[in-house]
């Protein structure tokens, strides 16, 4: 059992931090479960492409993601449903006493993009889950899954998981026109069907989809 007084990031390799302790715990129990190119290469690569599998399937790491298309950037921002005020005395500072908070995309501009295997190469990087770069890394991620290759994914990772990225832009969205974007990006092939291509993601778009059908020519 966790202590909740005990650090959440990783500083060193003994060391009794969250971070690692959820990371440890995972390549204990995963040696059957990950597909076999992750265990190609010397320890340290095995390492680094075990952290990113972790971070595909959900594990916290201190990994963030990101995409190169714009559109599925702008997909992200303007899906699900708008970001909620607690109920409490008082105007929150940012939505102004509406309780709705706009979206936003945001657009990250400085580290050159890296693959894996050259994060793994670099000495002073040490062993995943520690990154001990003083600046933020931009990685290309292994082909983990056709999700990956649809959304343009890439992964930012960097020395200190507790201090904020400040992007360069942030282009903000209004609650109110999320919906019809969504709408204009399903329109030109980007919705959960084409970004999350199984059988999830072909669900998810018909449940929402469904309520724009037009019965009478569906019907016809």
């Amino acid at each position: 059992m966790l202590s909740p007084g005990r650090p959440i990031p990783a500083t060193g390799r003994q060391d009794r931090s969250i971070e690692r302790a959820l990371f440890v715990t995972f390549k204990a129990n995963v040696s059957e479960l990950a597909p076999h190119w992750v265990w190609s290469g010397n320890e340290t690569v095995v390492g680094w492409r075990l952290l990113f599998l972790a971070q595909h399937h959900g594990l916290p790491t201190r990994l963030l993601d990101w995409t190169e298309n714009p559109l599925v950037a702008l997909f992200f921002a303007v899906e699900g449903q708008p970001y909620q005020c607690e109920k409490r005395p008082g105007k929150c500072r940012h939505c102004g006493g509406g309780n709705v908070h706009d979206s936003s995309v945001v657009v990250l501009k400085g580290p050159d993009p890296c693959t894996l295997d050259r994060l793994a190469r670099e000495k002073t990087n040490r062993w995943p889950p520690i990154y001990r770069y003083n600046k933020l890394a931009l990685v290309r991620p292994p082909d983990i899954s056709r999700r990956v290759t649809a959304q343009g994914s890439m992964f930012t990772i960097g020395s200190d998981p507790l201090v904020p990225i400040k992007p360069k832009v942030s282009i903000r969205i209004p609650f109110h026109v999320r919906e019809e974007l969504r709408r204009d990006l399903d329109r030109i092939g980007v919705n959960k069907q084409t970004l999350f291509p199984d059988l999830d993601g072909l669900s998810a778009h018909l449940a929402w989809a469904c309520q724009y059908w037009e019965w009478n020519k569906l019907d016809s």
